[in-house]
């Protein structure tokens, strides 16, 4: 027997073990981070009134959102510089690339706390502290929230992926969950503002925790540089990088924003928990796109038979692992949405009409990721802007006279749309369309 085939094929089960187990490591994550996110805001939601509770979720959703551009993407384009100077042991550049987008989001964060602190006093009447959104509160967690993203892209460049997901992905929504009830429990209520400045408190304890492993596994190391590289080499990968997953982000939260400038003052505490919950779908989808990303790249290397063979794997495997829970979540959204405690019919309708359209969004995760690996990012981003831009028309007409209901047949409507379109776009590109089979 051929020695070199025998250690090759010994080689390769041990590369596929270590892929399964990995992948499985990640779906698990995924599912959880999820499961504690979910615990979280039903706590939160029942322990706040439903216009709290949504001015929470506004605020919440403004730092997801802002922490994205102030990064300028350096998050992302970690991945594509640092591996290799860890493997170079440059220490030189990695500080000098974290010292670059640490500058870079204190600035963009400073200006946007005064820009948004402007827009409010703006128009309020009572300026004094304590009256403000708690969205202007929010702007504090903002830089935080930028910087321990940064720190946990380093620890991912070093292959320590665990140190990027778990602090932030876990420990901080149970940590606001714990620090939440213990001040219920001592002071006997909440509100919103206090509810942003615990999420400010558990994030940078998060934050804390994570300098202290740098420090102690000496992964960045403050050293003086002496060739300066030049920040357009970063920039021009990071800003492409952040302003694809800006999109992204903002394709799934853009209506919090709209129900609160066109519905009621409780609507958006009301759509919140409808879309916590059918967001499930989207943590199954991710969960799957973890196994099935990293063989597309591969897949396309080796022709149009393994396209499509990973191709009908994929869809068929998120078809039939969302069909059902969409099906319940459809079936029984009553019930399911009475753990948050707020007793509002209008959710338990717009959650059934939220849920076809997140299943859309499911589905769309193979075209979407085949166009990306295959060299189409400018176009994808050009339907996300083009998406993004038409939930916000029908938002604007439709919040007014349906509320969260119009909400909902928005984000409907733009997830129906972005399969169609990244489904002929799939086809015009490789031929072939999300549920073709693999003959």
């Amino acid at each position: 027997m051929d020695l070199k085939w025998v250690t090759k094929k010994m080689n390769k089960e041990k590369e596929t073990s270590f892929f399964h187990r990995t992948t499985t490591i990640m779906i698990i994550t995924v599912l959880s981070k999820y499961i504690t996110v979910y615990a979280f805001n039903v706590g939160l939601a029942r322990l706040l009134s439903p216009e709290d509770y949504g001015d929470y979720k506004v605020a919440e959703t403004f730092v997801s959102l802002a922490s994205i551009p102030v990064l300028m993407g350096g998050a992302g384009a970690a991945l594509k510089f640092l591996p290799l100077a860890f493997k170079e042991s440059n220490l030189e550049l990695i500080w000098e690339y974290t010292r670059f987008y640490l500058i870079t989001v204190l600035t963009l964060s400073f200006l946007l706390a005064l820009i948004t602190l402007n827009v409010s006093i703006h128009f309020l009447e009572n300026t004094s502290f304590g009256h403000h959104h708690p969205l202007v509160y929010a702007t504090a967690i903002v830089p935080v929230m930028a910087i321990t993203v940064l720190i946990g892209s380093v620890f991912q460049s070093k292959n320590m992926i665990y140190m990027t997901i778990f602090p932030r992905w876990i420990f901080y929504p149970i940590l606001k969950l714990g620090l939440i009830l213990a001040i219920y429990a001592f002071v006997g209520k909440l509100t919103d503002s206090w509810a942003i400045m615990i999420a400010f408190t558990a994030i940078l304890i998060i934050l804390f925790y994570l300098l202290v492993q740098v420090k102690k596994l000496g992964i960045i190391q403050l050293k003086k540089i002496k060739n300066p590289t030049s920040p357009l080499i970063w920039l021009k990968i990071s800003i492409p990088m952040m302003l694809l997953f800006f999109l992204q982000r903002t394709l799934n939260q853009v209506d919090i924003y709209m129900i609160e400038i066109f519905g009621k003052e409780d609507a958006v505490g009301h759509f919140a928990a409808a879309q916590i919950t059918v967001m499930v779908l989207f943590a199954i989808q991710s969960s799957f796109m973890i196994i099935f990303d990293p063989l597309m790249t591969p897949a396309l290397k080796e022709g149009m038979h393994e396209v499509k063979k990973l191709n009908a794997k994929g869809f068929r495997v998120l078809l039939f692992s969302t069909l059902p829970i969409g099906t319940l979540l459809f079936l029984f959204p009553g019930p399911i949405l009475s753990v948050f405690g707020h007793n509002a019919p209008e959710a338990a309708i717009a959650l059934q009409i939220l849920v076809p359209g997140y299943l859309f969004s499911a589905l769309f995760a193979m075209p979407y990721s085949w166009l990306q690996y295959s060299g189409r990012e400018k176009s994808v981003a050009l339907i996300m802007f083009i998406c993004v831009s038409l939930s916000v028309i029908l938002d604007g007409l439709l919040i007014p006279d349906y509320g969260i209901q119009g909400a909902a047949i928005a984000t409907t409507a733009m997830f129906v749309l972005t399969f169609i379109i990244l489904s002929i776009m799939v086809k015009r590109h490789l031929g072939i369309y999300p549920w073709s089979r693999a003959s």
